[in-house]
């Protein structure tokens, strides 16, 4: 995995988050469900930044406790619904 550093303007994001362990196949079952509900919501354009966040450093957090979000972003009109499968924040 190549890993690149960006210091990025600030953004509104919705994000989709997975606590337990990074890695397979966690993280890309969570990224398929947050882009069904991209779909849903027409958020799958292809202009559009998509970002995978890893909150947490798993040498120091059990996995358990680990922090991933799926995060898409959107502009300050979009209010996500408030799916009972899918809990999306918005930050």
């Amino acid at each position: 995995m190549q890993i690149e550093m960006k210091s990025l303007p600030a953004m509104r994001l919705a994000y989709l988050r997975h606590t337990g362990p990074y890695g397979q196949p966690s993280i890309p079952e969570t990224w398929a469900r947050f882009n069904q509900w991209r779909v849903q919501h027409g958020l799958l354009d292809p202009g559009r930044l998509s970002l995978g966040i890893g909150q947490d450093n798993p040498e120091i957090t059990p996995p358990d406790k680990l922090r991933y979000d799926c995060c898409v972003q959107v502009d300050d009109a979009f209010t996500p619904a408030r799916d009972a499968l899918l809990p999306i924040g918005v930050q």
